[in-house]
C-alpha cells in the first residue's frame, strides 16, 4: 500500500484506508492525456475503481447509473460546461 496511507511512524495502515480506496471515482475530461495522467496517480495511491466520461451527457449516464463517490471535473467540455453537468444533478 501507499506509503502516505500509513500511520505516521507506525508501519500500519489506517483503519479507513481500505474503504477510501474502494470508493467509485470519475474522470470527466475530453483531454486523453489529462485523464490518463489523473488515472495514474490515482492507481499508484491505490484506487482500482476509477471510470472516466469525455464530455458532459456521458458524464451524466455513468454519474445516474454508477453513482461514483467522487467526480472530478472539468469546466470546459465539448457539449456542455461542468457547471452545467452539475446544475442537472
Amino acid at each position: 500500500m501507499p506509503e502516505e496511507l500509513m500511520a505516521a511512524g507506525e508501519g500500519r495502515l489506517l483503519p479507513e484506508s481500505a474503504e477510501r480506496l474502494n470508493k467509485k471515482l470519475l474522470i470527466v475530461d475530453d483531454d486523453a492525456a489529462v485523464v490518463e495522467a489523473l488515472s495514474r496517480t490515482l492507481k499508484k495511491a491505490g484506487y482500482t475503481r476509477i471510470d472516466a466520461a469525455g464530455g458532459g451527457a456521458e458524464a451524466l449516464t455513468r454519474i445516474r447509473s454508477d453513482k461514483p463517490d467522487l467526480i472530478l471535473l472539468d469546466v470546459r467540455l465539448p457539449d456542455m460546461s461542468g457547471y452545467e453537468v452539475i446544475d442537472l444533478l
